[in-house]
């Protein structure tokens, strides 16, 4: 959600809504997006002419929920795909810039529940 603070009050500019793989959902409130304001999915930058979010590291398609190159550190992960974004599971993990998935929240919480 994309707000604006005046000094009357607080404008609501934009609200997205996303499957787990970051293809946009529509039908929920009829609200005009702000075409400046590119930071969407996973506050990453949305490149309009292509529909491809710009993770850093490298491109993630949502509407095929994988990565348009080759991981750069396809060989920490040679179970997975090198194309594969979050290990099939959005839900649970992240990948913050399209380098390496992030664990740490899944380590934490298994370390906590023992």
């Amino acid at each position: 959600m994309s707000y604006f603070h005046n000094g009357s009050g607080v404008e609501v500019l934009e609200e997205n809504n996303y499957y787990p793989f970051g293809l946009k959902h529509e039908g929920y409130n009829n609200l005009a997006g702000n075409r400046a304001y590119n930071y969407k999915y996973n506050g990453k930058e949305l490149q309009t002419e292509t529909g491809i979010y710009d993770y850093g590291a490298r491109f993630y398609m949502p509407d095929l929920g994988r990565w348009g190159v080759v991981d750069p550190l396809a060989e920490k992960y040679f179970n997975i795909s090198p194309f594969n974004y979050t290990a099939n599971n959005p839900i649970l993990y992240i990948d913050p810039d399209g380098m390496q998935l992030d664990l740490s929240s899944i380590m934490k919480k298994g370390n906590e529940e023992r």
